[in-house]
């Protein structure tokens, strides 16, 4: 637990350090903002791609059609269907640019939350726990963008649907054993609101407390059905009898 929130720590001081160099710094600030996250993320990624693994004696299926289904499904929900509901308009520049600093942010996330949860071993009651700690843990760290949003509504949507997501692409990982798949599927969903950032390219600044918006609308109550099916499905991808046991 404790080095998670070391990690979490270690993620929120990189954004805000981004943040301020990217409004310091001459050139286009979104741009800036996110490149230099990705600079900063990539040496720690590769460090903990190389230290977690699940414990051995854990069984995991292997690549299966079920698992080919739910890729290419999500694809088209959360890639295709965005691109064509919203007419986004493609700059390959850019799209390369999100591509790469979207994978090295999420793959942090992933081996954080997911990675080194469950790097050791443990009961499956405990299994179960750390699923449930780890994307409450996760769900917090939206918390964060609330500095930058200035709206608690869609902070706050956006730290139930990171819950749930994180009790998703947890049992995911646990299922098949391997961290790219939910690195993969986490990428799919940030791609494109990260390439949009970059299109229409907002100022990056930090809100103070008496620009906030406190209210909540009816988001919330999406992302909380949201939030009920997700952790529905993940414990369907991954039921009590199929826990990993060390």
């Amino acid at each position: 637990m404790m080095s998670r929130l070391l990690w979490s720590c270690y993620v929120i001081v990189t954004v805000w350090i981004s943040g301020v160099l990217s409004n310091t710094l001459p050139g286009d600030g979104p741009v800036l903002f996110v490149g230099i996250k990705a600079l900063l993320f990539l040496p720690v990624c590769i460090y903990l791609y190389r230290s977690i693994r699940l414990p051995d004696g854990w069984k995991h299926g292997p690549w299966d059609r079920k698992l080919l289904l739910l890729f290419a499904g999500w694809f088209f929900l959360f890639v295709g269907l965005r691109f064509a509901v919203d007419n986004i308009e493609i700059s390959f520049t850019l799209l390369a640019y999100a591509v790469v600093t979207t994978l090295v942010m999420v793959a942090l996330e992933e081996l954080i939350f997911r990675g080194i949860t469950f790097s050791k071993g443990g009961g499956g009651a405990s299994i179960r726990g750390k699923q449930y700690g780890s994307s409450l843990l996760f769900a917090l760290l939206h918390a964060f963008n609330l500095l930058y949003t200035g709206n608690l509504g869609e902070t706050v949507h956006q730290m139930v649907l990171a819950f749930g997501m994180g009790m998703f692409l947890s049992s995911v990982y646990l299922r098949y054993g391997r961290i790219l798949y939910p690195i993969a599927l986490h990428f799919m969903v940030n791609v494109v609101p990260e390439y949009k950032m970059l299109l229409h390219r907002p100022a990056i600044h930090w809100s103070s407390l008496s620009n906030y918006n406190y209210t909540l609308d009816e988001r919330v109550l999406f992302s909380l059905v949201t939030c009920i099916v997700l952790t529905v499905v993940a414990h369907s991808v991954l039921p009590g009898k199929r826990l990993p046991q060390s």
